[in-house]
């Protein structure tokens, strides 16, 4: 029973991380596009 527990509570640690990096990448990703798009248009 408490191992069960232990495991539920890992469980939702991992997937709190995995969602925190997830949102970095996207953060990170969307910001060096917007980053290139508004350069394209100043340079254009």
């Amino acid at each position: 029973m408490n191992r069960m527990k232990y495991a539920k509570i890992f469980i939702k640690m991992m997937a709190i991380l995995i969602y925190i990096l997830l949102g970095y990448v996207v953060f990170l990703s969307y910001t060096r596009i917007s980053e290139h798009v508004c350069i394209d248009i100043i340079e254009w």
